[in-house]
């Protein structure tokens, strides 16, 4: 059977990364000299943050992964 699913509008994106940015930062990884890897979960939803200490913390790259 083919289940159809509602169709994915900016404000459903919207809504997700609040979601997933709410989560507790539960890892953080250190990588020398200036990265650190921050992992974030949520409920249904887990962020991985690459942070460049050299540019006060900002987020170099971010990775959302629906659980």
């Amino acid at each position: 059977m083919i289940r159809f699913l509602p169709p994915v509008t900016a404000d459903s994106i919207r809504d997700w990364f609040d979601e997933a940015g709410r989560g507790e930062i539960s890892d953080r990884q250190e990588v020398p000299p200036r990265v650190c890897v921050d992992t974030r979960r949520s409920e249904k939803t887990v962020i991985f943050d690459t942070c460049d200490h050299g540019l006060n913390d900002a987020v170099l790259h971010k990775n959302l992964v629906a659980n």
